[in-house]
Formats: C-alpha cells, structure tokens, sequence
C-alpha cells in the first residue's frame, strides 16, 4: 500500500513495481484515516509511507498510527528529500521519490522492508 496524497505518486510506483518484474498490487490511500481502514480489511506486505502528508502529524506518529492499526512492519519512508531525516531510525527502509524508477533500487528497498517484518 502507498500512503500519498499525490495521485501521481501512486501511477509512478505502480509502474515502477511493474518495471521491476515486481508481481503486486498497488492499494493507495490518500491520507492516514483511509490507510486504517484498508488495514483493516486487509494485511499488506509493505507499506510505502509519504513523509509529507497534508494535515497529519509527523512521519513518526504515522508510523506508530499504523502500528496501533495492525501493521507488523517498518513502512518505507518515502520521500523527495534524501535522507538523513531526524527521528527516522537508520534501518527504516528509505525510497526517495524518483529512485523507484531504477528497479534495482526499489528491489533492494522492498527486500529491506521485506527483513523489517
């Protein structure tokens, strides 16, 4: 799943995992409230999760929201600023946007996600 308030953002994944030879579908929520519900319907693999939501808390506290909703993994920090990011532990899987584009990237980042689990 992708937590992003960007349409565009969902498109440019999907089609990345796609170019990856990555076989997934892609949910995405555009905001914390819609990401709890479709966890509550469903467990995902990984969760891809914006560090800039509009009107939500910090990365952070997101995280520790989808924790509290029933997500067992580290979402994967997804951002247009590279890291170093503060208050982001080091081993939190980390994709900054544009770098989903380069399939061995995004394959490394998803086996990251995959170990966090």
């Amino acid at each position: 799943m992708l937590i992003d308030d960007d349409p565009f953002e969902w498109q440019a994944l999907s089609r990345a995992l796609k170019s990856a030879g990555v076989a997934a579908s892609l949910e995405c929520a555009r905001d914390m409230a819609e990401a709890g519900k479709a966890l509550a319907q469903q467990p995902f693999d990984v969760v891809f999760l914006d560090d800039r939501l509009d009107g939500e808390p910090s990365f952070v506290r997101n995280a520790e929201a989808l924790a509290a909703a029933g997500y067992g993994g580290a979402p994967v920090f997804f951002s247009c600023h590279p890291p170093p990011i503060d208050g982001i532990a080091r081993d939190t899987p980390r994709l900054v946007k544009g770098d989903e584009a380069r399939p061995a990237m995004l394959r490394a980042v998803l086996a990251a996600a995959a170990a966090a689990r």
